[in-house]
């Protein structure tokens, strides 16, 4: 389903079904600052509920209230975190008040009706839950909470008092049986709630299951306490105060932002086509196809310890399909209550456009006409938020101006000294001339071509680019053209090709004008030579780069100079007559400080090392390149035998480009090694220390790498064929672009690189005992390998081809397969926790026999022919999914979901469906004899030719079914 909303904007969908109508839930939410009214952004809006509510709290049912509310989140909180023994916490909101007090822990002292509470502990804070509430003891709804007997508490066994008391019904007793008091939802199941949710017997089973109860009181969906209810929705302007539940504020007070939503929901009617004619026309669309929904204000949530607040509309509208399929969209804007009211083709246009894909991203970043006119667009507040470097800019550009112009001045009181010392040596003329040559002003330079069309392309991706006056802050997102940026590269490679080429044809012109010289003009071929080795130059790849240590000696050795000279001079100074005044000593002694500072190496040798692991971990995007060493691999590779055979010390470490053959590196170290485009077979790598070693390009075949140390090594755009990795720590190592053909991997753990695997192929290889947790396998092309005893939890499978793979006994814990191609593979005997296969997968033919699979999402994937032979599918969600032939047989699937699926033909032989729910499934020609469908809900399934022979049909709306033949 299409969402189109602003960044403050949040809505919670729900559907249900009553009375045998399907209806569809539409909650708006805006987050706002309880004293300023300013307007929260949803990422805010949410990260600062998730740490106020915790997971156990349910923020919002999503369903509709007859009445509106208001809820309270937080605790009570003394300020400035004095220590206090008791806390008024007060709200007031729209007419209605709600006093609690608060106390420190407190117990029950004396005897009968002599008791009476002990002075209460101070304290800073306290939670407003129903923890610190009454209740407890044996019989009471609130079985936490304190007040109706002896319960144990900070490690003693008292009859402690509640924390939280109605400052109406204070506690004065023991015999009296309180009711729980906080400003938190009431808790679902409690009596008072539960004498509303309507009856569930039999008639409901066989005429309204699975909807909500005929008799069902709709204000069950009010959870607020009877005194935090309304007898009206909310118009949304209304003020409210809160007392005792902020650190710096003794009462916060404000008033709701003064918006309301503006809801529409598209329905599956309307073509692309005619989509495209009304925004043409700009005319109104059909009414049933973009359906603008009536909101009402029927919650308010407080978070007065983070100063935020929720405001929550709600609008209802009758569907046709259970799950809202018959949806293509939702768009949801925001209006002040003042404004006037914009036309549904004004909507139905900015729904259209978001939605055609060349065009749409110039609209998501732009949502302004989806918002009240005082909100900023959620983009530009981002935006906003960008430290603005405009008054630095200011004010270097003043301090340059100034400097320039006291230049200037100088400039011109020199020129004019000369032309009077000119006149004074009676050398009028030249006076004349040196005048004359000043008085010509320069002229700008003219602008090349090239670069008038690079500013035009800049101009045309964000406009304005070409005067210089974008910053951060005023960019317009909605006028970026992505178009243009393609032109821009574009022209730009064409516009170096060209500089190269016309350098190429200027040097073939100097040969060809040399060449006819050289008979007649001494030297010339020299020349010659020179022009044609830059020819060469430019003609070939480069030369691969080699961090040099001896330009870092250089750069060591001209500091060393530096200083020596520093120190001279300081000498010199000392033993002048005419000593430096003190600013002028200062500074030499600041620029000495900077020369000979220790911090001078450490610097050094950190842009050093900067220098070589850039290198190193991008050194497989080099396509092309050249020998640093040309001519000379061979003699380097006989070298490197000599040494290996005689166990000398190896006098390089620079093999790119060489071809090595049967050798044993074992137990050698060749940390920081470059292996660029080298050709290696038949090597042995054991027990060797390749850290930080560039195997870039390079073409591996039947080479050994075992206990291994290689963190940081680059095997990136290799091709490794019948290589063999075991016992590896793979810190840090990138495979990218790489591909492995019949390579096995055993016992190795893998980092969590993030572009460790980045197109990477592998064919026919295997992995054995490995960790591969939380991994990124971006479009990763992986067929007929396998994996055995891995651990693949927390990866994320981001549209990979798997082709005829299998993971045998494999964990997939919170796994996620994105746009998966998966057919023919085997998750035999693996377990899948929680994995989530999203975005259509397709699965045709793939093995789950004898896995665990548990509290999965398979929805709307291909399983065509799937086999989940003796799996155990418990909790997991096959709904809307492609099952045809797919055979559960043996299978556990208790509380499975597989509603919508298609499963004609498919086998349930003696599989346990314990309350599995197969609601609106296609079961025509399905087989469950001896299956155990206790309690399953095949409400509204179609069957046919369907065979239940055996089957327990206990509790089933099928258990007085005969068999209807097509």
């Amino acid at each position: 389903m299409k969402i189109i909303k602003s960044l403050q904007a949040s809505l919670l969908t729900k559907t249900f079904q009553y009375n045998h109508k399907h209806f569809f839930v539409f909650s708006s939410l805006w987050g706002f600052r309880l004293d300023s009214g300013d307007a929260v952004l949803e990422q805010d809006l949410w990260q600062t509920i998730g740490e106020s509510i915790g997971k156990e709290t349910l923020l919002d049912e999503a369903m509709p209230k007859d009445q509106a509310e208001f809820l309270a989140f937080g605790a009570a909180i003394s300020v400035n975190k004095k220590p206090v023994p008791q806390l008024d916490v007060i709200i007031e909101f729209a007419g209605l008040r709600k006093h609690l007090v608060v106390y420190g822990d407190r117990y029950w002292k004396g005897v009968g009706p002599l008791s009476y509470p002990s002075e209460p502990t101070r304290f800073t804070s306290m939670a407003l839950n129903y923890q610190n509430t009454f209740g407890a003891g044996s019989g009471h709804y609130n079985t936490s909470g304190f007040g109706c007997g002896e319960i144990e508490k900070n490690g003693l066994a008292l009859h402690w008092l509640a924390n939280i008391e109605n400052a109406s019904y204070p506690v004065t007793t023991k015999s009296i049986d309180y009711s729980p008091v906080s400003f938190l939802p009431l808790n679902q199941s409690w009596p008072m709630q539960q004498a509303l949710v309507g009856t569930y017997d039999d008639e409901y089973l066989q005429n309204h299951m699975p909807g909500l109860a005929a008799d069902i009181d709709w204000s069950y969906f009010n959870v607020a306490a009877q005194d935090q209810r309304f007898e009206r929705y909310l118009i949304g302007d209304e003020g409210f105060s809160i007392r005792g539940m902020h650190l710096d504020k003794e009462v916060i007070q404000g008033v709701l932002p003064s918006i309301k939503p503006r809801g529409f929901i598209v329905r599956k009617q309307l073509s692309s086509i005619e989509k495209i004619a009304l925004i043409d026309q700009y005319q109104t669309p059909n009414v049933e196809q973009f359906e603008e929904l009536t909101f009402n204000l029927d919650t308010v949530l407080f978070f007065p310890n983070c100063n935020l607040g929720v405001v929550i509309h709600r609008a209802t509208a009758q569907i046709h399909h259970p799950q809202a399929q018959d949806l293509e969209g939702l768009l949801l804007a925001h209006q002040g209550l003042g404004e006037e009211q914009k036309p549904l083709a004004f909507y139905f246009a900015e729904y259209c456009k978001r939605c055609d894909p060349a065009q749409s991203y110039k609209y998501l970043l732009d949502s302004r006409s989806l918002l009240p006119n005082h909100i900023n667009c959620g983009f530009l507040a981002l935006q906003q938020s960008i430290p603005n470097q405009n008054a630095m800019v200011d004010n270097m550009s003043s301090f340059a101006g100034g400097q320039k112009e006291s230049a200037q001045q100088q400039v011109d009181q020199a020129i004019e000294q000369q032309i009077a010392e000119l006149k004074l040596l009676g050398k009028n003329d030249d006076a004349d001339k040196l005048l004359a040559a000043t008085k010509q002003k320069m002229t700008s330079l003219p602008v090349s071509d090239e670069a008038k069309q690079l500013n035009e392309l800049a101009d045309k991706i964000l406009p304005g680019a070409k005067d210089g006056k974008l910053t951060a802050q005023n960019i317009d997102l909605s006028t970026l053209n992505l178009e243009a940026m393609q032109q821009m590269q574009e022209a730009m490679k064409e516009m170096a090709q060209s500089k190269k080429q016309q350098t190429i044809d200027e040097i073939k012109t100097q040969i060809t004008r040399l060449k006819k010289e050289s008979a007649y003009v001494q030297g010339v071929n020299a020349s010659i030579e020179k022009l044609a080795f830059m020819l060469e130059q430019l003609t070939l790849p480069l030369i691969l780069p080699r961090p040099s240590n001896e330009a870092l000696k250089q750069i060591r050795t001209s500091l060393k100079q530096a200083d020596n000279f520093l120190n001279e001079s300081m000498a010199v100074e000392v033993a002048s007559l005419i000593p430096l005044n003190d600013e002028q000593q200062k500074q030499l002694i600041l620029l000495q400080n900077k020369v000979s500072s220790a911090e001078n190496d450490k610097k050094l040798d950190t842009a050093f090392e900067f220098i070589k692991d850039s290198y190193l971990k991008g050194a497989h995007f080099i396509e092309h390149a050249r020998s640093p060493h040309a001519g000379r691999e061979e003699q380097i590779s006989e070298t490197l035998k000599k040494e290996l055979t005689q166990q000398l010390n190896f006098s390089t470490l620079d093999f790119a480009f060489c071809t090595l053959k049967n050798l044993d590196f074992s137990g050698c170290s060749l940390a920081t090694a470059y292996f660029e485009f080298t050709q290696l077979s038949y090597l042995i790598f054991k027990n060797t220390d390749l850290r930080f070693v560039n195997f870039a390009h390079a073409t591996v075949s039947h080479t050994v790498f075992e206990a291994c140390i290689v963190n940081t090594v680059n095997f990136g755009a290799g091709k490794f064929k019948q290589c063999h990795f075991k016992g590896l720590d793979f810190n840090e190592v990138t495979f990218a672009k790489s591909t492995f053909i019949e390579c096995t991997f055993s016992d190795c753990l893998f980092g969590e690189r993030q572009d460790a695997w980045l197109e990477t192929e592998l064919t026919q290889c295997s992995f054995t005992r490995c960790q591969l947790p939380k991994l990124n396998f971006i479009e990763l092309q992986l067929t007929y390998t396998q994996f055995n005893q891995c651990d693949l939890s927390e990866c994320n499978f981001i549209k990979p081809n798997l082709t005829h793979s299998a993971f045998v006994a494999c964990t997939f814990k919170g796994t996620n397969f994105v746009m998966a191609q998966l057919p023919h593979v085997s998750f035999k005997q693996s377990k899948l926790e929680n994995a989530r296969f999203v975005g259509g997968c397709q699965m045709q033919h793939t093995c789950f026999d004898q896995a665990m699979i548990h509290a999965s999402n398979l929805r709307d994937c291909d399983l065509s022919q799937a086999s989940f032979n003796q799996a155990d599918i418990s909790g997991s969600d096959f709904g809307s999914s492609l099952l045809n032939n797919a055979d559960f047989s043996h299978s556990i699937a208790q509380h499975t979901q597989f509603i919508e699926a298609k499963l004609r033909n498919a086998l349930f032989l003696k599989a346990d469906l314990f309350e599995a729910n197969l609601m609106n499934a296609d079961l025509r020609s399905g087989q469950f004899k001896g299956a155990n469908l206790y309690s399953v809900s095949f409400l509204n399934a179609t069957i046919g030719k369907t065979d239940f022979s055996g089957a327990n049909l206990d509790n089933t709306l099928l258990q007085d079914w005969r068999p209807i033949f097509e």
